[in-house]
């Protein structure tokens, strides 16, 4: 029986493996986003046959599993053994178990492992995929957009520097949050996110993120924070301050100039239905929009 428990920053390691060896470029399937939302959403996990297994307190407030993940998995059979695995903690006749953040191939593993009773498509939970070449050099007529705010920036605050997150910065970087938190306006999600972002800077090297900060006249006025994965650099965190005209587009583009170089992709994670936020990613031109669907699932067979 599979023996779930809560997942911590001391897990790290354990979980680690089973990420670097999937093929999915979600970022729910990226060690740092699922630390990261950990607590927001009750995440609990359990590690049985090389198969690791989550169980979480979804957004409609229901309890969910991911989809397992094992260096087999992707094999039908594994996953089946996998799936019994699930089915015998749910009870046997539990009846239809639900899978969020189901990718398109894992939905497809799904599909030939057990019956589906119902597919949802999350339009707003969808990750926006770019070439990471695009984001670094910003070429052609597409991006002049981006180029016209920030060359802007750069003639406003020529005397800016991007600094690598570490021991002498940090301190401003977690004051700059604190400040910009302040004055937003939030939802509920919005404010989960303050509690989320602010528990990783307050615990940076415990994440082992890569992270960055804008500095105009000694103070900082943009952060980010992310990490490599296989191919794909993830984005797990980006914040500017608006006053500084164009400090967006300076974050995205110095962060991928710094960390990008020598992966393919990357993730810049799902706009949650905010209309400027969906404007501002589709306007980078990402090469794809990497689907996530709940799955209400029959595991009997």
């Amino acid at each position: 029986m599979l023996q779930f428990k809560n997942l911590a920053l001391d897990d790290a390691s354990a979980i680690r493996p089973y990420f670097l060896s999937s093929k999915s470029r979600l970022s729910d399937n990226s060690l740092g986003g699922v630390m990261m939302w950990r607590d927001y959403f009750q995440a609990r996990y359990a590690i049985e046959d090389d198969t690791l297994y989550f169980k979480v307190l979804y957004v409609d407030g229901q309890t969910a599993f991911t989809v397992p993940l094992g260096k087999s998995c992707d094999d039908a059979c594994d996953m089946r053994a996998a799936l019994d695995k699930l089915g015998e903690y749910c009870g046997r006749d539990a009846g239809a178990v639900e899978f969020c953040s189901v990718s398109s191939a894992s939905l497809e593993h799904l599909k030939a492992n057990c019956r589906i009773v119902k597919v949802v498509t999350e339009r707003d939970w969808y990750d926006y995929l770019y070439e990471s070449a695009d984001i670094i050099e910003l070429p052609g007529k597409k991006f002049s957009g981006q180029r016209n705010h920030i060359n802007r920036f750069k003639r406003m605050y020529n005397g800016y520097s991007f600094e690598p997150i570490g021991p002498d910065n940090i301190d401003k970087a977690i004051f700059f949050l604190g400040t910009l938190f302040d004055d937003a306006e939030t939802d509920g999600m919005a404010l989960a996110e303050r509690a989320q972002v602010l528990e990783v800077f307050k615990n940076f090297e415990a994440y082992g993120m890569l992270g960055g900060v804008i500095v105009v006249d000694g103070a900082v006025v943009a952060v980010s924070a992310g990490e490599v994965m296989n191919d794909t650099l993830f984005v797990h965190i980006e914040k500017a301050n608006r006053d500084y005209h164009g400090a967006y587009q300076v974050m995205v583009n110095e962060f991928a100039r710094h960390f990008a170089k020598g992966v393919r992709y990357i993730n810049r994670e799902e706009d949650l239905g905010r209309e400027g936020l969906r404007k501002s990613k589709l306007s980078y031109h990402p090469v794809r929009l990497l689907e996530k669907s709940t799955v209400l699932a029959d595991l009997r067979r």
